[in-house]
């Protein structure tokens, strides 16, 4: 009696059953870490890009140059 017996189990191959949730389990789990990383790198390009964008426009960042520059005055339009 030291073997389990469980109905409707007999002849089950536990094995492969193993073998199947391993490679099932390192299939998903690559595919969750790419996801991961595909996240968080376009996080951190969602976050510098608005800030490559408004940078050069910022007032503060004039160079010598574009201070030589002569502006024009839209009123709005």
């Amino acid at each position: 009696m030291n073997e389990l017996q469980m109905p409707g189990l007999t002849g089950f191959d536990w094995a492969g059953l193993w073998e199947t949730v391993q490679t099932l389990g390192l299939d998903f789990g690559m595919k969750a870490l790419m996801a991961l990383v595909i996240f968080f790198v376009g996080r951190m390009i969602a976050r510098i890009v608005p800030k490559a964008c408004t940078r050069p426009c910022s007032p503060g960042k004039l160079t010598r140059f574009s201070r030589a520059l002569p502006t024009t005055s839209f009123n709005g339009y």
